[in-house]
């Protein structure tokens, strides 16, 4: 016997039925149909579809074959159904029927079998819908089904999302996609802002690197190794004996450096080296807490001088390190302002042409978009004002300038003004100066931007006026692996060509000056992406030009040295390794591509360690005349004048060293036992006038 629901009005033919495929309700009522009407053989899929789901039912991937529906001449005429009172459900059947409909499978999870009606839908016979009028299941309407499994499938379509999503973020692609986009259906001027405003962003970001190096380097608690020498080809140690001094076994000679800083405490060392040995080096620890430096003279002495820094000297030793550090903003501060002036001095560009255009250098050429925008006086105008507007309300730039005015008066400064008080009143008497409404609209200079395929300038020009004859800038251009650049500065014209391969270039500049060449600029292995990081790595080479090799001979009055100059190939060689850890770099002159001298430097940063200060009884008082006389008298020059006869410094310059260590105080004071012994009595002093005088000398030298 079929029933209907008593909550949504369902029909269902199967009278063991317990619950409502679509609604969840117990609740059912009868449905007696009329006697004349006969009711068409209902496929057995029907029966399937609507009763009692199981879990089993939908896991099992067994697909029910519908039966043959009875053939009949006319449809027969829906019987009426009889009157029921419904009632409606209550709280708690809203409850269980949700719960049951969200542990039953959706029906169209079931697979489809070709002729079958899908899954809780009333079948349709001749396009009359069956006995009863039963309402056809909502496919389109979502039956609530539990929470979503992670498939496979789904994990590598969330995988691929995030991927992507990581490759728009973290890289050039995200801004190349919106740069495009704004080209295709943008405003030339909404192109121009989306590429300038990149540039800015490349060009804030850069100077914040090079200035949190500085800040590492010199503020933060750091330690850093440098060493610097001088080493010799063999045509400087043939020079160097045509004046009879023989360098024939020095290799180098040069210094180490060391600068380390933690806490209240500094430490600056000082080493003498000779042929990569230490000869003799100082070391000095300041002290900011107790404000007092520690001088120690190393090889000479295990004693330390002690500098007592007195306290009416006005130095608070002890906070001038934390006042510079509160002055000094940080690096992330920096690119931020430098951000937002820039780009709001780009807002206010409002004159603006993009096009294409095949630019060509001298052998090679290439398609690129041309950003064209005018800057009138009004436009620059707009600019102050729009910036000094920012300016007035900007919280960044209030912080940074209240951190001045705080560090300074940590320092004991004393500050006639407010600093903010007084940089609000010069932005306001400027906003009040500038006058745009009066200002002309005539085009002073016009910039071009040259962009790539990727959206990023590659050359910047500009011209005065709007339709100005010359420009002045820099281009690149690429044809592959092949590149060209030209800067055109006026009085200075460059120009160079080389090759581009994995970030890498090699090639050559030469420099003029009208139609002389100035200077000749090589380069090898230059990483261009390790310049954007603030690393230079890479080796360069620079040469004379013909012309300016002639300029220089001009001013030698020595013939052989002038001919030198004129024939010799000489060239200035920098091989460079620099990280922002550890760089090496080496600075070589060469002649005819031979070493004839070279400088290297070595440098190496880590974090500051900790600095001990020497015992009491180690330190010697600066300011008590006995203890530094007893300090000077102690000192032991002997291994230092070993390690000098050593490293292959000619012996009469050691001879030399050794007679000034002797007696210092002759050299220091101008008294000791041999400050005289080098004079002449009888030749350079007269008892009878008491002066001296060079009898050879044209005049007497009064003293």
């Amino acid at each position: 016997m079929a029933k209907r629901c008593a909550n949504c009005s369902a029909v269902f033919m199967n009278d063991d039925v317990k619950f409502c495929a679509k609604c969840g309700s117990p609740n059912f009522v009868p449905v007696q149909a009329s006697p004349e009407a006969e009711t068409p053989a209902q496929p057995e899929i029907v029966e399937e579809a609507v009763a009692a789901p199981t879990t089993k039912l939908f896991t099992e991937e067994t697909p029910a074959v519908p039966a043959e529906p009875a053939v009949q001449e006319a449809p027969a005429a829906p019987a009426e159904p009889a009157p029921v009172q419904e009632t409606a459900p209550t709280d708690e059947w809203a409850s269980m029927s949700a719960e049951i409909q969200n542990e039953r499978p959706a029906f169209d999870a079931a697979p489809a079998v070709e002729g079958a009606p899908a899954y809780g839908a009333a079948p349709v016979f001749n396009g009359a819908p069956a006995y009863g009028a039963a309402p056809a299941f909502d496919t389109a309407e979502p039956v609530k089904t539990k929470k979503k499994i992670i498939t496979p499938k789904r994990l590598v379509l969330s995988g691929i999302a995030v991927a992507l999503a990581a490759v728009l973020v973290f890289t050039n692609v995200g801004y190349i996609i919106v740069a495009t986009l704004t080209k295709w259906i943008g405003s030339d001027k909404a192109y121009m802002h989306t590429v300038e405003k990149h540039a800015v962003s490349s060009y804030a970001a850069t100077i914040a690197d090079y200035y949190e190096d500085y800040l590492a380097d010199n503020i933060d608690n750091a330690r850093i190794e440098s060493s610097v020498s001088v080493s010799l080809g063999k045509q400087a140690k043939s020079l160097a004996k045509m004046y009879d001094i023989d360098l024939g076994s020095l290799d180098e000679a040069g210094f180490n450096v060391v600068f380390n800083s933690k806490g209240d405490r500094m430490l600056y060392t000082l080493a003498l080296t000779m042929g990569g040995d230490e000869i003799v080096g100082a070391e000095m620890i300041f002290d900011g807490k107790e404000g007092a430096a520690f001088v120690s003279l190393k090889e000479l002495t295990d004693k330390v001088l002690k500098v007592e820094i007195p306290e009416e000297s006005g130095i608070d030793t002890a906070k001038y390190k934390d006042a510079i550090e509160k002055i000094l903003p940080k690096p992330s501060t920096v690119e931020k302002i430098v951000k937002k002036y820039a780009k709001i001095a780009i807002d206010e560009i409002k004159d603006v042409d993009v096009s294409s255009e095949t630019v060509e250098i001298d052998e090679l050429s290439q398609k690129l978009t041309v950003v064209e925008y005018r800057i009138s006086q009004e436009t620059l105008c707009n600019m102050a004002l729009e910036m000094i507007k920012a300016a007035k309300k900007d919280s960044t730039v209030k912080k940074v300038i209240k951190n001045v005015e705080e560090g300074l008066e940590d320092m004991d400064a004393d500050l006639p003004v407010d600093l903010y008080d007084e940089f609000i009143d010069v932005l306001e008497e400027l906003e009040d100066e500038i006058d745009a409404d009066s200002a002309s609209d005539e085009t002073i200079f016009t910039v071009y931007s040259y962009v790539n395929g990727s959206h990023e300038v590659v050359g910047r020009k500009v011209a005065q006026g709007e339709d100005g004859d010359k420009k002045y800038g820099y281009l690149t251009i690429h044809d592959g692996k092949k590149y060209e650049t030209e800067i055109d500065l006026g009085a200075v014209y460059c120009y160079g060509s080389g090759t581009e391969k994995s970030g890498k270039r090699t090639g050559e500049y030469t420099v003029y000056s009208g139609s002389q060449e100035i200077a000749i600029f090589e380069f090898e292995n230059v990483d261009t992406k390790a310049i954007k990081k603030g690393e230079i790595k890479g080796t360069y080479r620079l040469k004379p030009g013909k012309e300016l090799r002639s300029m220089l001979a001009k001013g030698i009055s020595d013939s052989s040295i002038k001919r030198i100059v004129k024939t010799l190939d000489f060239a200035l060689e920098i091989n460079a390794d620099v990280t922002k850890k550890e760089g090496k770099v080496s600075i070589g002159l060469l002649i005819d591509d031979a070493e004839f001298v070279t400088l290297n430097i070595k440098t190496k940063r880590t974090s500051g360690e900790k600095i001990k200060l020497p015992d009491d009884d180690d330190t010697v008082d600066a300011t008590d005349t006995d203890e530094i006389e007893e300090f000077l008298e102690d000192l032991d020059f002997d291994s230092v004048l070993r390690k000098l006869r050593k490293s292959g410094l000619p012996e009469e310059i050691v001879d030399a060293i050794e007679e000034i260590v002797e007696d210092p105080s002759r050299y220091i004071f101008g008294f000791g036992k041999k400050a005289y012994s080098a004079y002449d009595y009888n030749k350079y002093y007269d008892d009878e006038d008491a002066v001296y005088f060079d009898e050879e000398a044209d005049g007497d030298w009064d003293w």
